[in-house]
Order: structure tokens, then C-alpha cells, then sequence
């Protein structure tokens, strides 16, 4: 128990995933833009 609470620091990795999950989300969605535009 006292080992998975001293886990908490990990939050601060996460940080850089969400990061990278948003910048991931955001090319996505440029390309749904692009088909978009290709389709129209």
C-alpha cells in the first residue's frame, strides 16, 4: 500500500502524455480537415 502511494510523483510523466495525446488529437483532426476538403 505505502509502495503505491510513493508512486504518486508519476502524475508529472503523464503530463507529457497528455501532451502528447493532444498533439495527436490535433494532427487527427487536421487530417479529418483535409479529407474534408478533398471530399468537397
Amino acid at each position: 500500500m505505502g509502495q503505491a502511494q510513493s508512486t504518486s510523483p508519476a502524475p508529472a510523466p503523464t503530463s507529457d502524455g497528455t501532451a502528447i495525446d493532444q498533439g495527436i488529437a490535433y494532427i487527427l483532426m487536421l487530417v479529418a480537415l483535409a479529407i474534408t476538403y478533398l471530399i468537397h
